[in-house]
């Protein structure tokens, strides 16, 4: 019996010696986080760049940093392999090459989410087709991974941004260098949770681009940064042209109709659908929709545009390629214009019908031989005006001549008058009876 208890306790106490106890198993460490001891963290040998995410308490300033050689970092005075970035509650500090061994920090540092140490940060992008076209818009989403593991970091992802630019490939130059400009970027997207992204700062960004540029061979260039780091990924891609042209055509005087052929060599026209909108003055707006063609041509008269204006036309193509991938191309808008003829003046015996509205397309100039009549009668009216009277002038100077013809008359007459009283003598005697005066005597009152 003694025994058997024996041997008992000893398989108890070898069970008890082999299984592991809970305070002795082995806490289970996440690489980019890391609780502080004594404000120390290590860093390993072989690092090439590391981010540090050291949350503070509020209203705190920034930390300071004590490398493992005893120097110290501080956010306004870094040197050129350190980038600090602080803001009210964390510091992003990103450093090149950092010396291997103990790290301290010294600053009110706050326990609840303490540091993190991204080490190995890498940009994933989502695989564009290797085949676009002009106009067409797509989707691209990009995540950072830190040791295969999204970075979801909040204080992180507050500054970062996500840039994708299209650089030209030439025969001279395949393989650019990786510093495009402003004219190749093709949109600027944030981890915001606005637009197209589902949810601000998962570490998920998400962007649409419409792609305008020239056929021929590109690099498709995303990069993202905040205020301390960059990382990059680039594709090849090639843009092919415009699968389709857009033409609008006259069919009557007043009439016009829109037409789309479809390059069957590249789109599946069986999958084909255009949505368009016919848009104009005073928010006029009529949608179409086009999904059956007549040997590769989509097309629709515009009997509904009956109003004088401006107005334009685009839209929407969808449809599958011949590789079975789905293709969303945005149309270019199409312009023409809508003019009345000009009025003819008629009598009231000869009022006709009201004239309808002359549909012009953009460029189109109208032959001397479709001038409207009011023109041709208004050019007339003109050039027969001086023969229906007199013009002023000519009234001016006959006028002016009257006045002569009078003024010499009047003379005329004084003049004849004169030399017949000299031949009668009146004259004489006028100026006897003027001598006759005498000059002292006094003048009669």
């Amino acid at each position: 019996m003694k025994k058997y208890l024996l041997g008992c306790l000893s398989t108890l106490l070898l069970l008890a010696l082999t299984l592991p106890s809970h305070a002795e198993a082995p806490e289970k460490l996440v690489r980019s986080a890391y609780q502080l001891l004594d404000n120390r963290f290590r860093l390993d040998h072989g690092i090439e760049e590391v981010t540090l995410v050291v949350y503070r308490k509020p209203g705190a300033g920034p930390i300071v940093l004590v490398q493992p050689d005893g120097s110290k970092l501080y956010a306004h005075t870094s040197p050129q392999n350190v980038s600090w970035y602080d803001e009210d509650s964390f510091d992003l500090i990103t450093i090149t090459k950092p010396i291997p061994g103990p790290w301290q920090i010294v600053g009110s540092i706050d326990r609840r989410n303490a540091i993190e140490i991204l080490s190995a940060i890498e940009l994933q992008v989502t695989e564009a087709p290797k085949v676009l076209y002009q106009h067409e818009r797509i989707k691209l989403t990009a995540q950072l991974m830190n040791h295969g593991e999204r970075i979801n970091s909040d204080a992180f992802y507050r500054s970062t941004e996500l840039d994708l630019f299209l650089t030209r490939r030439t025969l001279n130059q395949p393989n650019p260098a990786l510093n495009p400009g402003s004219a190749d970027r093709m949109g600027k997207f944030y981890d915001n949770g606005t637009g197209l992204d589902e949810y601000p700062r998962d570490g998920v960004f998400t962007g649409e681009v419409d792609i305008r540029q020239k056929p021929g061979r590109y690099k498709l260039y995303a990069r993202v940064s905040n205020k301390t780091f960059q990382r990059a990924a680039v594709q090849d891609i090639e843009l092919k042209p415009l699968p389709l042209k857009a033409n609008i055509v006259r069919i009557a005087d007043n009439a016009l109709r829109v037409e789309y052929t479809v390059d069957a060599n590249v789109i599946n026209l069986d999958t084909v659908a255009i949505n368009l909108m016919v848009t104009g003055s005073n928010d006029f707006q009529y949608p179409l929709t086009l999904v059956e063609p007549n040997d590769k041509t989509f097309s629709m008269d515009l009997d509904f545009v009956d109003r004088t204006g401006d107005y334009r036309i685009g839209g929407w193509l969808f449809a599958d390629d011949n590789t079975g991938r789905e293709v969303a191309i945005e149309i270019p808008k199409e312009r023409f214009s809508v003019i009345k003829a000009a009025p003819t003046f008629l009598s009231k015996d000869e009022l006709g019908p009201e004239q309808s509205p002359e549909i012009v397309l953009e460029g189109d100039v109208l032959p001397a031989s479709e001038q409207p009549e009011s023109a041709v009668t208004e050019a007339e009216s003109s050039t027969e005006a001086p023969s229906a009277g007199i013009p002023w002038w000519g009234w001016a100077i006959a006028g002016s001549v009257g006045l002569l013809l009078i003024v010499g008359g009047v003379v005329f007459v004084i003049l004849r008058k004169r030399k017949k009283a000299a031949k009668t003598g009146d004259e004489n005697d006028d100026s006897d009876d003027d001598g006759d005066i005498d000059l002292n005597r006094p003048e009669d009152r």
